[in-house]
């Protein structure tokens, strides 16, 4: 999986970084990494950051969990599993997508 990379300079100072180029995701790390988010946050907010610096956008991760040749059943199945996660309040990670 690639990731496009944000060359632009003033888009990376306004992030805080000194790199010549990052990812969007690397940039969204950066942040929440510096404004310690879990001072204010909630525990399930604290969970979602989490999430999101160890395993991405949630796009990001119903990609990686289906796959280069998804097939009707397993875009079904994993469409299920997040409906099954909204309803218990528990994060989808990819990982753990399809029983894999």
């Amino acid at each position: 999986m690639s990731f496009s990379l944000i060359s632009e300079p003033v888009l990376l100072r306004a992030f805080g970084c000194t790199a010549d180029a990052a990812t969007a995701h690397d940039l969204w790390r950066g942040v929440i990494a510096r404004l310690n988010p879990a001072a204010a946050a909630t525990p399930a907010e604290q969970a979602a950051l989490r999430t999101y610096v160890a395993h991405g956008t949630l796009a990001r991760r119903i990609t990686t969990a289906l796959g280069s040749s998804p097939t009707p059943e397993t875009i079904t199945l994993l469409y299920r599993q997040l409906a099954d996660g909204l309803v218990a309040n528990r994060s989808f990670k990819a990982g753990k997508a399809m029983g894999v």
